[in-house]
């Protein structure tokens, strides 16, 4: 943590920290000594954020790895001054990320606060370019395609007061989904709309990801998901578009805080309604939780579960920038 600001007005505090968390881990220059510096200190170093914030950052990058783009079956058609990618994938520079926390304590004087996290964080999406033999159902990558993006995250965390001696005791109690999206924001031409989860009979649908809490006490039906080993989830996204060409849409699951044991599946349109001039596409995809044992895993995993939403022309239009949603669905399987 490299430098810290707390501004105080009457019982919100604002805490802007620079360069936290987009270099994924890093000392604390000294013990914290406020409410405030508390928190912002938790944020880094509770397992209960941090590793849910790793989760889902892991799932969106992909370092570098390129991807087959036309998996799990579907194809997409060129269009004019277009190019047809092999494979993509996003590599994102988080040592070169900033972020501001926010604490306010405003509606719960010294007793709740809502915690903020918002961070840009900027990166490359690569595009292998090629063409495709037939005859051998081989391809030959003539080139790669650079496209620099901005990607802003956003997550809120809700903490209580649970002691008052010396070093100001705060605990996390509930977490919201992580919201991204590519900067500047009123350029973008997608959007999503809503989410629905559904497992074990329960469907829950979300509108609003960050006003949207999930509680970390077992046994409650607003709580973080704790997901069986063998449980099948399903996903059901509705995006609001502007693209006349369908988006592609992706789900990333099982990714955990070592960004390990991640897939990456292609979520398929299942309907689209002309709005206005645009365009409401609902696109699904379910997973199977695969058994921990047969990963190797002997504890719990912190999760998330990515719907990753790109605009056609970000990976077939060469000229075209990137147009990026995602939101970030925390969970636990055990």
């Amino acid at each position: 943590m490299t430098s810290a600001k707390y501004l105080l007005s009457g019982f919100a505090i604002l805490a802007v920290i620079g360069l936290w968390g987009c270099s994924k881990s890093g000392p604390v220059e000294s013990l914290p000594t406020t409410d405030a510096q508390i928190m912002v200190n938790m944020v880094s170093s509770a397992d209960s954020i941090a590793d849910f914030t790793a989760a889902a950052d892991a799932s969106v990058d992909d370092g570098g790895n390129l991807y087959p783009t036309n998996y799990g079956g579907n194809s997409l058609d060129k269009v004019t001054d277009a190019v047809t990618p092999i494979r993509w994938g996003r590599h994102f520079f988080w040592h070169q990320g900033t972020s501001t926390i926010t604490v306010d304590t405003t509606n719960g004087g010294d007793t709740s606060a809502v915690v903020t996290i918002d961070r840009s964080v900027p990166g490359n999406l690569l595009l292998a370019v090629g063409t495709r033999d037939t005859a051998t159902d081989s391809v030959t990558v003539d080139s790669v395609i650079t496209k620099h993006f901005v990607e802003r995250f956003l997550r809120k965390i809700k903490f209580v007061r649970t002691g008052r001696l010396v070093d100001h005791i705060w605990t996390p109690v509930a977490i919201t989904m992580e919201v991204g999206e590519t900067e500047p924001e009123n350029l973008n031409t997608c959007s999503i709309a809503s989410l629905q989860i559904a497992f074990r009979g329960d469907r829950d649908t979300v509108t609003n990801p960050l006003e949207t809490w999930f509680r970390y006490w077992r046994g409650l039906h607003s709580g973080v998901p704790v997901i069986a080993q063998g449980d099948t989830v399903g996903i059901t996204v509705t995006v609001n578009s502007t693209n006349d060409s369908a988006e592609v849409v992706t789900l990333r699951h099982g990714v955990d805080a070592d960004g390990t044991i991640g897939s990456r599946v292609q979520m398929r349109l299942i309907s689209q309604t002309a709005v206005g001039g645009g365009f409401v596409r609902v696109y699904h995809r379910a997973f199977r939780v695969a058994p921990l044992l047969q990963l190797g895993l002997l504890r719990a995993r912190h999760c998330s579960a990515t719907v990753d939403v790109i605009s056609h022309n970000s990976l077939y239009d060469n000229t075209a920038p990137l147009n990026n949603a995602f939101w970030a669905t925390p969970y636990i399987v055990e």
